[in-house]
């Protein structure tokens, strides 16, 4: 007798629970957004040229897609440590990037890489240019941010998203 009712009292809790409606906003069930912190973006050509996005935001994570010519291809998420986009920043900074232009024209066909790299103003900081014609800082840059990319994606095991 007192299974039945324990089962009965059970039965009604989740009834009347199921017929619940919860109320709330839709954005407090979500997880926080991650700010972006800085990427970098190299681009299609008429050759034989890599090309991927690498993105690095707050919540220690880089969103990476490989489209061509990478070790890996697809959309992967990749934990980096904390202090990652911090240090990335700060060599685009030690490089002055802050000086140029938002874009620097280069030949037709040449492959276009954008950085893009959040300042302490509260801005973001945007600079697209040429693989081969771009300022010597520039590309110093985007090959020290090829090579932390290239490292992240072949020493970690990305979760594959998309």
């Amino acid at each position: 007798m007192r299974i039945s009712s324990a089962a009965t009292t059970v039965m009604a809790l989740f009834g009347l629970l199921s017929s619940c409606k919860v109320t709330g906003s839709k954005e407090s069930s979500k997880a926080p957004i991650s700010k972006l912190l800085i990427s970098v973006n190299e681009g299609s050509c008429q050759g034989k040229c890599q090309q991927f996005e690498a993105s690095y935001y707050s919540g220690q994570k880089m969103i990476y897609r490989g489209n061509s010519r990478m070790p890996l291809l697809g959309k992967y998420e990749f934990f980096i440590p904390e202090q990652l986009p911090g240090s990335l920043i700060a060599e685009a900074l030690k490089l002055n990037l802050t000086s140029l232009p938002d874009s620097i024209s280069s030949p037709d066909g040449e492959q276009r890489i954008k950085v893009q790299f959040f300042l302490n103003t509260g801005k973001m900081k945007s600079v697209s240019a040429g693989a081969i014609s771009g300022p010597d800082n520039f590309r110093s840059f985007v090959r020290f941010m090829n090579s932390e990319v290239r490292s992240m994606i072949e020493d970690q095991q990305g979760v594959k998203i998309d």
